[in-house]
């Protein structure tokens, strides 16, 4: 039970700051975390399930790509994931 305080003060803080997300994200990314975030409370609440959140990204034909290519690619997911949440 502990843990929804935590996600509910997550949850609260991203509400807060919904207009500066969806100025510099998107409306869908903001709407997908803030259920995320909802879903999760509720289930850490009731203390009978766990939640995954899979973010999937479109690699290519694995056929044409290098390792060079394929580590240029990693190195850009890696950084993207810096991006989904907001420095306040």
């Amino acid at each position: 039970y502990h843990y929804s305080i935590t996600l509910y003060q997550w949850l609260e803080c991203w509400r807060r700051h919904e207009d500066y997300i969806n100025k510099n994200y998107t409306p869908e990314m903001y709407r997908r975390w803030e259920v995320f975030l909802a879903w999760s409370v509720r289930v850490a609440r009731q203390g009978s399930s766990t939640v995954f959140m899979i973010a999937a990204t479109k690699q290519g034909d694995k056929k044409t790509i290098t390792p060079e290519i394929e580590a240029v690619r990693e190195a850009r997911r890696i950084q993207s994931q810096k991006n989904l949440l907001p420095t306040f």
